[in-house]
């Protein structure tokens, strides 16, 4: 199987101290679904995220043995130790007070245990960064001008689980766009010789990546993350020049973009309206598009269960629960549903469309503030560094996008969803003070 393969050759590749970085590169691969290239289905019969993390827990042993599992002494790690913590506390409570099975605990929780993930990658030498930062650059690339490709032929040519047809304008709905989109693509506003003369045609390149997913939320936070960027780098007159780019490159979508605005199907006015005057009803969204609404349906409903649960409940959530387990069925019939992907199943504890719900229940209160606090002081340290180098404001960056687009995705949930700063983390680690090395690892 191929997934077994990559598995394998990522781990060898790990023990060449030349080739590590490639090693880092298959292992962000299988934490972030193959880049959405190499999805769960091409690797014929294993996950992604089982892959992930198998490796994190082999190469974790690995650094162990070879005394190289070192931990930097800073408020991030304080906070990192504190969520691991609670997470072996949550199993225990999972398996004692839920009484679900071990194996099915790790089967809930395994998307959380991957924040092992961070002191692996906070680990990694300067010219590993280097060469895995230069990789990934190059491979977004490489994925945009497919995806662009795919997006005006209407034809999907990389893999993806279902073709999305957009109701309202009739056209294919390519959200297998380059993962690291807007890292590089504030990478190119920051820097514009990254890629030399040709970064301006990736900045195009990647802000119609972004267009062609015809996602309403997703282009107006990126238009926002690129003010952002502009704003906290000082280039106040260069938003103007900016906005420019993005409506010429916005032109040729324009009808479409309007027609996904001003769609009556949209019901976007209308989830507004609902949410501003307070009329959130907790309905069976089953079978119809997850609205705005519903997102907020479905966290308001959890939160109002835990509210009224003993204080175990509301420290630890819902239990490390699968919704694929058949006691996530008999445990909880909450109203507020959606099935998906076609599999008919109705998901108790986890929506991938918004992130909050499930960070209730799976971590519960306590926990959803013990996560918050390690990300909030991972992006502290990030911003400060954010005048040093490119990467550390696109790292910002993408720490800002991640909890705005948090409404409308699950992916903040996802402790391996802020990998790239991890990796920035181990550049500040070995950089220290001496800031003649910055250029280096350009």
């Amino acid at each position: 199987m191929l997934g077994i393969l990559l598995l394998a050759v990522s781990v060898i590749l790990y023990f060449s101290p030349r080739k590590r970085y490639l090693s880092y590169f298959l292992y962000i691969s299988f934490m972030f679904d193959g880049y959405k290239v190499l999805i769960d289905p091409v690797l014929g019969g294993v996950k992604n995220g089982d892959i992930a993390l198998v490796y994190t827990f082999v190469i974790s042993l690995v650094m162990i043995l070879q005394k190289k599992y070192v931990l930097v002494h800073d408020k991030i790690t304080k906070w990192f130790v504190v969520f691991v913590l609670f997470l072996g506390c949550s199993m225990i409570f999972s398996m004692y007070h839920y009484d679900i099975p071990f194996m099915q605990v790790i089967q809930g929780g395994r998307f959380l245990l991957l924040i092992f993930c961070y002191p692996i990658l906070r680990n990694m030498k300067l010219q590993e960064c280097k060469r895995l930062f230069n990789l990934l650059a190059r491979f977004t690339v490489l994925v945009g001008i497919v995806d662009v490709v795919q997006v005006i032929i209407q034809i999907p040519i990389i893999p993806t689980y279902e073709i999305n047809r957009d109701p309202a304008t009739g056209l294919i709905r390519f959200f297998n766009y380059p993962v690291f989109s807007i890292f590089f693509l504030i990478v190119c506003l920051v820097k514009p010789d990254y890629f030399g003369k040709r970064t301006k045609y990736v900045l195009g390149l990647l802000l119609v990546c972004i267009m062609g997913t015809l996602g309403r939320s997703l282009m107006l936070i990126t238009l926002i993350c690129i003010l952002l960027g502009l704003w906290f780098q000082g280039k106040r007159s260069a938003i103007i020049k900016y906005g420019l780019i993005i409506t010429i490159c916005a032109l040729p979508f324009s009808t479409m973009i309007s027609e996904r605005y001003v769609s009556s199907n949209s019901g976007t006015q209308d989830d507004i309206n609902a949410v501003l005057h307070g009329n959130i009803e907790l309905n069976s969204y089953e079978q119809i598009e997850g609205s705005f609404t519903y997102r907020l349906s479905w966290v308001l409903e959890r939160f109002q269960y835990l509210e009224k649960r003993p204080i175990g409940e509301k420290i630890f959530g819902l239990g490390l629960l699968s919704d694929s387990s058949p006691l996530s069925q008999q445990m909880y019939r909450f109203i507020v549903n959606i099935k998906f992907y076609g599999s008919g199943m109705v998901q108790q504890l986890r929506s991938p469309d918004i992130a909050y719900g499930t960070m209730l229940a799976y971590l519960g209160f306590g926990g959803f503030f013990v996560y918050v606090m390690f990300v909030y002081n991972l992006f502290k340290g990030i911003f400060k560094m954010r005048t040093y180098n490119c990467y550390f404001l696109a790292g910002s960056i993408w720490i800002i996008f991640t909890f705005l687009i948090s409404f409308f995705s699950d992916d903040l949930t996802n402790p391996y969803i802020f990998s790239l700063c991890y990796i920035l983390l181990s550049i500040k680690d070995r950089l220290k003070n001496e800031t003649s090395l910055y250029n280096k690892l350009l």
